[in-house]
């Protein structure tokens, strides 16, 4: 089992809507995904509750609201229920949390809006981040369409050590859309512009767990 951590401290970046469509779209790709939500206002795991019972088009996940001092329990119970892929789902301004379930996990992914205010965020979550030395990346998400913000951020993350996936997540309407029933964007716009930059993220996610799970046999 792998475990995924999406965290940053600033708050309106597009952690819960990254980890419900990366959640779902695992499931499509034949892998047995869970939920963890650490956030008190619980939208992951309100977004799984109107996933459809018994509609195999967007069938419901496994899914939890935790705190993060039971990540380790919820760990063991996962491997031992056949689970592939945790991602876990923060809160912001949650420092202790936030640590918490990145230490718990393999990768973290961090969502940053391509803006002022969230690229100045970004040193509190990194420091939190690099404090365990967990293999991490950026990604630019909720973005305008147009080149030059994401050139811009990009360089500014970059010049600060950070790691910045070359996948771009837009700010499409359809990514909101999916969510008031309970369905992810490739179940609710599979061509879209919007399901396919799911497809790509979750393409780089996978990379990274899979890098760091290689590291792990080489060290043993």
């Amino acid at each position: 089992m792998r475990t995924l951590a999406i965290v940053s401290q600033k708050g309106g970046c597009g952690k819960t809507t990254l980890a419900v469509h990366l959640a779902a779209y695992a499931r499509q790709q034949g892998l047995h995904p869970a939920l963890v939500d650490l956030d008190q206002q619980a939208s992951a795991y309100k977004w799984n509750a109107r996933r459809a019972e018994g509609n195999e088009l967007s069938p419901k996940l496994d899914a939890t609201q935790a705190t993060a001092d039971k990540l380790e329990h919820l760990k063991k119970l996962g491997i031992e229920n056949g689970i592939d892929l945790l991602i876990l789902d923060t809160a912001p301004h949650a420092n202790r949390e936030a640590a918490l379930a990145v230490q718990s996990a393999d990768a973290v992914l961090i969502p940053c809006r391509p803006a002022t205010f969230d690229l100045d965020a970004m040193v509190s979550t990194l420091v939190i981040v690099r404090a365990t030395g967990k293999p991490a990346a950026i990604v630019l998400n909720a973005a305008r369409r147009g080149k030059r913000k994401v050139a811009e951020a990009r360089e500014a993350l970059e010049s600060i050590g950070a790691t910045v996936l070359q996948t771009v997540v837009h700010d499409w309407v359809a990514l909101e859309d999916a969510l008031v029933d309970g369905r992810a964007v490739h179940e609710y716009d599979p061509q879209g512009k919007a399901a396919e930059e799911v497809a790509l993220l979750y393409r780089d996610v996978t990379m990274m767990l899979v890098t760091t799970k290689r590291k792990e046999r080489t060290t043993v």
